[in-house]
């Protein structure tokens, strides 16, 4: 049942609909794009320091046997260590970068061109 003083809202509708769509839109584009640049870069750069560190600090102390054993924990423990960190470090980063950006495309997209057409 429509009431005769919503005669307008399939526009009003319409309009949202579309602002919501694109926002997400460009949100998530724009934080899965950051998202990935930034964890690649920080994912190889602490699985090479993670690695070079734990063979310097392995292959000094012993040789054979416990090299390994202590090689693999060694660089185990620091990987997830820094992994960790970094993963967070870029989620949030990617996620507060995307999250202004897409606030701004919205806030133009609101207030600028768009609302001469209302």
């Amino acid at each position: 049942m429509r009431h005769r003083f919503l005669k307008g809202s399939s526009e009003v509708r319409r309009f949202i609909r579309s602002f919501v769509r694109s926002f997400v839109r460009s949100f998530v584009r724009s934080f899965v794009r950051s998202f990935v640049r930034s964890f690649v870069r920080s994912f190889v750069r602490s699985f090479v320091r993670s690695f070079v560190r734990s063979f310097v600090r392995s292959f000094v102390r012993s040789f054979v046997r416990s090299f390994v054993r202590s090689f693999v924990r060694s660089f185990v423990r620091s990987f997830v260590r820094s992994f960790v960190r970094s993963f967070v470090r870029s989620f949030v980063r990617s996620f507060v970068r995307s999250f202004i950006y897409s606030f701004i495309y919205l806030f133009i997209y609101l207030f600028g061109s768009s609302r001469k057409a209302l």
